[in-house]
């Protein structure tokens, strides 16, 4: 999966990975009667999810990532206005 630059340092990719392998552990008997194509699509589904889950965060309220400004521009727009 690719994640939008401006997104990369802010979703903690690994914790994604982490929380989907948890929930993948709770759902083992659910899981048993699929075969490793099914279970690996389950997987990749929760995976998709979860990190639509965490991007979806950075997008609520104050968190909103479209609403941060780049510290340099700001600097530059500071030093034009004095």
């Amino acid at each position: 999966m690719q994640i939008n630059s401006r997104l990369k340092g802010k979703v903690d990719l690994s914790g994604v990975v982490q929380q989907t392998l948890f929930e993948g552990h709770q759902a083992l008997a659910q899981l048993a009667g699929r075969n490793d194509a099914e279970q690996a699509a389950w997987l990749r589904q929760a995976l998709a999810n979860n990190l639509a889950d965490e991007v979806r965060k950075l997008h609520a309220g104050k968190r909103d990532v479209g609403r941060e400004r780049s510290l340099h521009d700001a600097l530059d727009q500071s030093a034009v206005a004095i």
